[in-house]
């Protein structure tokens, strides 16, 4: 195993997106070894994220209420640490809508960390889960196909695919 926190993050990422348990929980403990080496606010805000997709789509055998804790303790920690990340605030943000319902401080945290890196999709996604969240449909769509541009020729592609369909979905409107 490497003994590179930046390296161990990459690894991990890639894992979380591979939409496989098994690798997401190698990727858990990959972000571990990455906290351990050299602390930063981004491990511990793809660990929340992490937890944010067990929660809703892996729910099965877990404690809800520990794992929304813990979520909400990592979100807090990350940004603690990095609150001008603009990857942190975009995780941070995703939990914030689905998981506690703040849709405010989800959409406001989302909309930061797009004015940080306007090159970031998953801040843009992010953005767009949370403007569907508040009834803005087509806002929430042009944020989606930036998001989609951007991501492109991401190996993580197929997550901005599936969340661009979504957004067509929700505007009744799959032609675009």
């Amino acid at each position: 195993m490497p003994d590179d926190a930046g390296v161990l993050s990459r690894m991990a990422i890639r894992m979380i997106f591979s939409m496989r348990p098994d690798k997401q929980a190698e990727a858990d403990k990959l972000l571990d070894r990455a906290q351990d080496l050299a602390p930063r606010g981004l491990y511990l805000a793809w660990k929340a994220f992490l937890r944010v997709i067990w929660l809703v789509e892996q729910p099965g055998g877990r404690d809800v209420q520990a794992m929304r804790e813990e979520i909400e303790a990592l979100c807090e920690a990350a940004f603690e640490l990095e609150p001008m990340n603009s990857m942190v605030l975009a995780a941070v943000s995703y939990a914030q809508f689905l998981v506690t319902g703040n849709l405010v401080r989800g959409f406001e945290l989302a909309r930061r960390g797009v004015q940080l890196n306007p090159a970031n999709p998953f801040g843009w996604l992010c953005l767009s889960t949370a403007r569907l969240y508040m009834g803005q449909p087509e806002t929430a769509h042009r944020d989606m196909m930036r998001a989609r541009r951007i991501g492109l020729n991401s190996p993580f592609r197929h997550w901005w695919e599936m969340a661009g369909g979504l957004s067509s979905t929700a505007i009744g409107d799959l032609d675009r």
